[in-house]
């Protein structure tokens, strides 16, 4: 393969030298492999945040709404992340943490907010 047409699928030049950018097409393994243990575990945290919030929100009308949601939004995010890089986008980063605190801060009880602002 010719150096321009692996430049065009995603390779760099850097003083003089030609860096290829690899991707597993798998996020689990994408992030275990580039930042190893840390890296998994944070991806981990990442994921696994919008449940552990959700667990621990008041247990109001919606509870069980916001853990529905949560785990709908897991679900999706970690098959897909299965057979390709959808948590190495920026903007699905984004979203996905964006879609989760939405999820916790705005499906609650009037009571229950009004209740901790007093």
């Amino acid at each position: 393969m010719g150096e321009y047409a692996v430049l065009s699928m995603g390779a760099e030049k850097i003083n003089g030298q030609l860096l290829q950018y690899f991707q597993f097409h798998n996020d689990f393994i994408n992030y275990a492999f580039s930042a190893g243990v840390f890296g998994i575990a944070s991806f981990f945290a990442f994921l696994f945040a919008p449940l552990v919030g959700a667990l621990k929100a008041p247990r109001d009308s919606l509870f069980g709404f916001r853990i529905e949601i949560i785990l709908l939004m897991l679900a999706l995010y970690s098959i897909s992340g299965l057979t390709g890089g959808t948590l190495s986008h920026g903007l699905l980063i984004s979203l996905y943490a964006m879609i989760g605190a939405i999820v916790l801060g705005a499906f609650r009880d009037e009571a229950i907010i009004e209740e901790k602002a007093s």
